[in-house]
């Protein structure tokens, strides 16, 4: 009959149209302004600290490990120092230039320090020897003979250089004409470090699991840790 052909062009019409399509619906989110992290308590680096480029030093491979490294005070020049017994010197204000060997000690170097203004350098090798070196050209100025030394420090104001021996003795030296100031036993075996205070009137040593502390030039004990 004509009411079931109609029905059934309806479903035939119904299984080829395509299926309707809705939007999907997606929850509004609120806008968040974007604000910087803020830093666990550090400052920004000033523009004037922040290196402008890279110096790049001709090397100058030592012969061993290297054993000890310093800065010079005024941070233009620092200082290597290895198992073969030299010295390399190197210098920031002229990278291209070949930095300085100094050979003056027959064993590596076991301590080596800056004066407070940089221009002498002084080493102790376990040759049993102390040189002095003029930073500005690498030339020993001065040789101290005594035992080996295991640490070096120099007086904040005078010539002095203040010397930790393999004898568990401190030495004093005064390097404008090379005079031994003084020495006094310090500790039982090697000093091992020693350093004096930024006014020049203590002095501070460690050994065989020691730390004392000195009156200085008196070389008074005040403390011992143990």
């Amino acid at each position: 009959c004509a009411w079931a052909r109609r029905n059934q062009a309806g479903d035939r019409s119904r299984q080829h149209r395509a299926p309707a399509r809705f939007p999907r619906l997606r929850p509004e989110l609120p806008k968040r302004r974007l604000r910087p992290a803020k830093s666990a308590g550090l400052a920004p680096i000033p523009a004037s600290t922040a290196p402008a480029r890279i110096v790049r030093c001709r090397a100058t491979s030592p012969a061993g490990a290297v054993r000890r490294v310093a800065f010079q005070p005024h941070g233009r020049q620092f200082a290597s120092a290895g198992e073969d017994g030299h010295i390399v010197l190197y210098n920031l204000d002229a990278p291209e230039r070949a930095p300085m060997m100094l050979s003056g000690h027959a064993n590596a170097v076991g301590a080596f320090a800056f004066n407070a203004d940089g221009t002498l350098l002084a080493s102790g090798g376990e040759d049993g020897m102390i040189n002095i070196w003029a930073t500005a050209n690498g030339r020993k100025q001065l040789t101290l003979q005594d035992a080996a030394a295991q640490s070096l420090a120099w007086h904040p104001q005078k010539p002095l250089l203040i010397a930790g021996l393999d004898t568990g003795m401190i030495a004093v030296w005064n390097v404008s004409d090379g005079a031994l100031e003084q020495r006094f036993q310090a500790h039982a075996e090697f000093v091992t470090a020693v350093d004096i205070s930024p006014d020049g009137t203590m002095l501070l040593s460690g050994g065989e699991n020691t730390l004392k502390f000195w009156t200085f030039p008196a070389a008074a004990a005040v403390a011992t840790f143990e």
